[in-house]
């Protein structure tokens, strides 16, 4: 019993520096919180500007219709300061991309070119994400949300940009990319194709044809693609612009008036 005390003693002499300890963190924490509050906060939902490739001129430059693209986006960033926008595609597996203006032996790929366009009409370099590992639509569309939108909770609203002939195409896609699992992420999508076509009437016609043949097709990959693993699977077995297969048979020439449009 004589040696009861001393152990109480230790025991509120143990709780009274707990308590100096938990009170010291909290000043601590209070000092320190509000510098670092912001890194922490919930991200508030900002609108994305997403403008899908198009293809480029034999001198790297911006065509006409991807620079209407172009400019509906950065009209939107201008009355958004919030905003961002994302440049997608490499290139195209119909035809070699052009040089590289700047960088000698490089090739010029979309994303980088539609960029410098952005760039030299005053966006900002911070609001802009580039995507240039795609090849076509459903890789504009699978790699902006793998690579981009899904690590960043902030980027759920998006307002996808194109031309009218294109369209079809890309509403299909996209409304499937982002809409299959894993499904507790929602993505809220828009479409606009108020702009002008871009392009001679007769490409314009050629490429209109095409377009609804592909998002007919799109239609049973869509079907048999009801997540991102099996759309996955599906660009890297077997479509032809990804899957290792396509080096084991020959390429289908493009018609040369479709051409014009990539």
């Amino acid at each position: 019993s004589l040696l009861q005390p001393p152990l109480c003693c230790h025991a509120m002499r143990d709780v009274a520096g707990l308590a100096l300890g938990v009170a010291i963190g909290a000043a601590a924490a209070a000092f320190l919180l509000p510098a670092f509050a912001p890194a922490f906060a919930a991200p508030d939902r900002r609108t994305l500007y997403v403008v899908p490739g198009g293809g480029l001129q034999e001198d790297g430059s911006v065509p006409r219709h991807v620079k209407a693209r172009l400019d509906k986006a950065k009209a939107g960033l201008d009355r958004d300061k919030s905003a961002l926008v994302a440049v997608l595609s490499a290139g195209t597996p119909h035809k070699p991309g052009p040089p590289d203006p700047q960088r000698p032996g490089f090739v010029m790929r979309e994303a980088e070119a539609e960029a410098r366009y952005l760039l030299a009409a005053g966006v900002a370099p911070e609001r802009i994400l580039e995507e240039a590992l795609s090849l076509d639509t459903v890789g504009n569309a699978f790699v902006l949300r793998t690579l981009h939108t899904d690590p960043e909770p902030d980027l759920r609203r998006l307002v996808v940009i194109t031309n009218r002939w294109h369209m079809e195409r890309v509403r299909a896609i996209f409304s499937h990319v982002f809409s299959i699992s894993p499904p507790q992420l929602r993505y809220e999508l828009e479409f606009d194709s108020d702009i002008e076509d871009g392009l001679p009437q007769e490409v314009v016609a050629v490429r209109s044809e095409r377009e609804q043949q592909s998002a007919t097709a799109f239609r049973t990959t869509a079907a048999k693609t009801p997540t991102l693993a099996l759309l996955h699977r599906f660009m890297f077995s077997e479509h032809m612009a990804y899957a290792a297969a396509r080096h084991t048979v020959e390429q289908v020439a493009v018609d040369p008036v479709v051409l014009k449009s990539y």
